[in-house]
């Protein structure tokens, strides 16, 4: 009787071993969400760049589709049906699609993706989705030194204590719809305690002169604005505290 049970667990565990594999294989259906959009960021910037407001975003469906003897199905045989915001985008829905394209609209929200890939003969399928968040943007003004060059690694904070008669800055814009940082997409207003200055000769970088003696505050203020895109704006602002004698 002993012996029966003892060859009825080794059966059963060498069923368990054979067929094992092929169950996970059977049951090995998913697909991957990633996504990129058209906004800028500095070249050291180490994060993802975000999805500003009414940015443009690409999101791409990668499916692991396995069938019951361990082959993957190609994407020319998976069929998508993608939903925005729980309503179905025909145009990028069907065989092979496996990419959405859309720009944020107005008003603004975050964006819910979702897709389902499924086998050409229904036999697999899996479905992911992902919420796509806007971030307005964002300006960070770094000192551009005369002997060091810009000090990318410290950011300047509110207020700047002048110890020389020249200081110069170089505004980087974070998340707006652009190539670089002078994109000609992009507007930027300098002012000095509200009055607006003239063009500058690189549109990003602002020197600051004191050429008379005597001390006091100043007001440098920067709107970064999108010509296309009207939610793609912001103003930030530094003081300078100077002494000359």
């Amino acid at each position: 009787m002993m012996i029966k049970k003892i060859n009825s667990y080794l059966l059963l565990t060498l069923l368990f071993f054979c067929f094992a594999p092929l169950l996970c294989l059977a049951q090995k259906s998913s697909v991957d969400l990633i996504y990129q959009t058209d906004s800028y960021a500095p070249p050291f910037y180490k994060g993802k760049s975000l999805n500003p407001n009414q940015g443009l975003v690409s999101v791409t469906a990668i499916p692991e589709l396995i069938t019951s003897n361990g082959q993957k199905i190609s994407n020319n045989n998976i069929i998508y049906t993608w939903k925005k915001n729980g309503l179905v985008v025909q145009a990028f829905s069907g065989k092979g699609k496996n990419t959405l394209i859309f720009r944020g609209g107005v008003p603004v929200r975050d964006s819910l993706i979702e897709v389902t890939a499924v086998s050409t003969d229904s036999a697999l399928s899996a479905s992911q989705s992902i919420n796509i968040p806007n971030v307005s943007p964002k300006i960070i003004f770094y000192e551009n030194s005369p002997v060091y060059g810009i000090m990318f690694n410290k950011a300047i904070s509110d207020t700047v204590n002048l110890t020389t008669d020249e200081f110069s800055v170089l505004a980087m814009p974070y998340f707006y719809s652009a190539n670089t940082a002078t994109d000609p997409n992009l507007s930027y207003t300098w002012s000095i305690n509200d009055q607006s200055v003239g063009n500058q000769e690189q549109k990003n970088s602002f020197t600051t002169r004191v050429d008379t003696p005597g001390s006091g505050k100043a007001k440098i203020d920067l709107q970064i604005n999108s010509k296309a895109l009207i939610f793609q704006f912001l103003e930030k602002s530094y003081n300078i505290i100077f002494t000359k004698q």
